[in-house]
Parts: C-alpha cells; sequence; structure tokens
C-alpha cells in the first residue's frame, strides 16, 4: 500500500487585515471572493496531522474565461521553511450565489477542463462537474497505463458558523462536494516473453469541505482521507487487487488583505 496526499488548489487570501474594500468602504462584502486587483492570501497547509508548508495567493487579473468573467489567482506554494516550491493558477468566477473555479491541478489534470461549482443552493445538491476521460496516460502504482475515468462530483450545503481571522469575526458557510469515480484500466503485463494488458476496474470516492466566507473567500478546505482500489478484471496471472490511501490533506487561512 502506497500513501500519498493530493494538493488541490483553492481560492482565498494573505494578509493582516480587515475584510473591507481597498477604499475602505463594505462594497466588497457581498461578493464571495472581493475581486480587487492585488487582493492576497495566505493558507497554512497541512497534511499527516502536521503543517507541511503555505500557499500564498494574489489575484493578478480578471477576463473572460471559458465563457466566464472571470479572476485569475496566481499561486506561490512554499515549504514549510518558507522556501519556494511552484507556482500555479486558479480562476474563478461568481454568477449570483453561485461560485465556481478551475484550477491548474497537475496531479489531476481533468481538474483543469472546466469550471466547478463549490458553492451553491443552501435548499438542494447539485451536480458540481462532471469529468470523462479517455485514453488517457494514468500513473497506477509505479506504471503508465491507457484508461477511462469518469469523476462526478456533488455539492450540499452543510451547515453555517463563525469564524476569527487576523481579529476579524466573519460568518461562513460549509460545503461538501461528494467524489465518486469509477473507470477502467490497462495495464502492461510480461508473460513468457510476450506483452499482454490485463484490464483494471478503479472506483474510490471521497469529500472535500469547503468553508467560505461572504467578503473573504476561502477559510479552509479539507480533503478527508480515503482509499481507491484497483480490481483486476480477468485474474488469469493471479494478480492482487492494488490499493492506494491517500492521506487528509487541509488548507487553513490565515493572513489576508484587500
Amino acid at each position: 500500500m502506497k500513501l500519498f496526499y493530493y494538493t488541490l488548489l483553492t481560492v482565498l487570501i494573505f494578509g493582516c487585515s480587515g475584510a473591507t474594500s481597498p477604499d475602505g468602504t463594505d462594497s466588497y462584502a457581498s461578493m464571495l471572493i472581493p475581486n480587487k486587483i492585488g487582493n492576497y492570501w495566505v493558507y497554512q497547509r497541512n497534511a499527516f496531522g502536521k503543517t507541511i508548508g503555505y500557499d500564498s495567493l494574489v489575484l493578478s487579473k480578471k477576463m473572460l474565461f471559458k465563457g466566464k468573467s472571470a479572476s485569475l489567482i496566481e499561486i506561490n506554494r512554499l515549504s514549510e521553511n518558507m522556501k519556494p516550491i511552484s507556482k500555479d493558477t486558479l480562476y474563478f468566477a461568481e454568477e449570483g450565489n453561485e461560485l465556481f473555479i478551475v484550477e491548474n491541478n497537475p496531479v489531476r489534470p481533468w481538474h483543469s477542463s472546466d469550471w466547478i461549482q463549490i458553492y451553491g443552493d443552501r435548499n438542494s445538491s447539485w451536480i458540481a462537474a462532471r469529468f470523462d476521460i479517455w485514453k488517457t496516460d494514468l500513473y497506477v502504482i509505479d506504471s503508465i497505463v491507457k484508461g477511462a475515468l469518469t469523476n462526478v462530483l456533488t455539492g450540499k450545503y452543510i451547515y453555517s458558523d463563525t469564524v476569527n481571522i487576523s481579529g476579524v469575526t466573519s460568518q461562513f458557510d460549509m460545503f461538501t462536494l461528494k467524489n465518486d469515480f469509477k473507470g477502467s484500466f490497462y495495464q502492461h503485463v510480461v508473460s513468457n516473453g510476450k506483452l499482454d494488458s490485463v484490464l483494471y476496474q478503479s472506483v474510490g470516492k471521497y469529500n472535500m469541505h469547503y468553508k467560505i466566507a461572504r467578503g473573504l473567500g476561502l477559510v479552509s478546505k479539507t480533503y478527508e482521507s480515503h482509499m481507491i482500489y484497483w480490481l483486476p478484471v480477468d485474474n488469469k496471472y493471479g494478480l492482487k487487487t492494488k490499493s492506494i490511501q491517500v492521506a487528509d490533506e487541509s488548507l487553513r487561512l490565515i493572513r489576508y488583505k484587500f
């Protein structure tokens, strides 16, 4: 069994300030994420029960992106010692009471393909996104294989509460995205000097919890620990079921400035 963790991005804040607009008014208070160019956030990244680094986010520009009026956030990933690790991007768009994101996600590249709705109606669930990937190179326990994957995200409101960050108390709403995925994958096997392919079925599910405060943005995001299984369909080679344990991971807003 192999233990690893995902780093899937989010939207949010870096600095030490109240949740007001740059001109000192509350004109941004109705927005889920204040979209003034130059706004920035800092998040603490945790996994395995300890701090593993920080994400520094800056809102850099506004544009039309994939059919929506969007804002671009540039993300600098830092180690626990604040040394640069990598850079990523995130787009977000608000439409009424709905919030959408597109992530540049090297771990799950299909998440970069379209909008994911992470905030919505309190009274009903919604399909946040559906991804169908065909003929894709996938990393499966030390092997690169060809496969097909269906990934369905369902969003639902859970509860509301308050949080205090940098001396400012804000009310947040918590939404959960339930991620159900299944697929089929072919892995190469050499038997008696000949190359063959073995079909595996893949199944798994996990929850992502988003706490979002209006006028502030994302205050935390948590990925639950979960298992992914690969089950051989035709076991003529005596292959065993493969499994991966994915560790829990979380982001927590610690500073922001608008």
